[in-house]
């Protein structure tokens, strides 16, 4: 059996999953603590996997190899790998969900380079969450949960720019959210692939970009509030990127 390394461990959410395992996912929802340990040991061993191979490359007989269990008992559990890798992007929806909620709570304008450095480290920090997302693009079944957690997202910034601003609403103001929030995301994404360098670079422009858009959109901000990068490093970034 291999061992799941402790950084990766130490990274996957534990409590509450009985929020969190779909019944329409998973064989069984387990009640005893044994095997409780069971199916976050075949949660963490696929996070381990993806992080090597991809959504798409991992097996459910090597998860199951990994974990130190037959496939029938795998099967006990998830009826394939569909269904871990939903419950798996269930589990870290629901956390930026929650962290996206408190972050937004005290929120303004004027803090989304901050919100972009967060959700940049949430990003990079989760072992396993841009492979996954990734993944989710590539399984049909998957979409729809892709598409709800992007809806998410625009409707959280949606709710802290109102409460800022009462008197913006309608279409137009939910679009601009939606467009933030794709932005960013999409964006992060790429990010996973590039040089650190590259990274730095890319989030200074995103933050810009965003900022910009925003007291333009959303008019909450004063030019003096828009992060300022000189022009040498964006001839510096031209640069890295060639």
């Amino acid at each position: 059996m291999t061992r799941v390394n402790s950084s990766t461990e130490s990274s996957i959410q534990t409590d509450g999953y009985a929020e969190t395992l779909d019944r329409n996912r998973v064989r069984a929802l387990p009640s005893q603590a044994r095997s409780k340990e069971r199916v976050d040991l075949i949660l963490r061993c696929t996070v381990e996997i993806i992080c090597e191979v991809g959504v798409n490359g991992a097996k459910t007989s090597e998860i199951a190899r990994r974990a130190g269990i037959s496939l029938a008992s795998l099967y006990r559990y998830f009826p394939n790998k569909t269904a871990i890798v939903a419950t798996l992007a269930d589990r870290y929806f629901q956390e930026l969900r929650n962290y996206l909620s408190s972050f937004l709570e005290n929120f303004d304008l004027q803090q989304i380079g901050n919100l972009i450095d967060e959700l940049s480290d949430f990003y990079r920090n989760k072992p396993g969450f841009v492979e996954i997302l990734r993944g989710i693009g590539s399984m049909p079944e998957l979409k729809e949960q892709q598409e709800q957690d992007r809806k998410m997202a625009a409707e959280a910034i949606q709710k802290a720019v109102t409460k800022l601003y009462p008197h913006l609403a309608g279409p137009d103001i939910s679009m601009a959210c939606w467009m933030i929030s794709d932005a960013v995301v999409h964006m992060l994404q790429q990010s996973q692939q590039m040089p650190p360098e590259q990274v730095e670079y890319m989030l200074k422009e995103l933050k810009l970009m965003i900022s910009c858009y925003a007291m333009a959109r959303l008019g909450g901000m004063n030019k003096a509030d828009v992060p300022q990068v000189p022009l040498s490093q964006v001839n510096s970034a031209d640069n890295a990127l060639a």
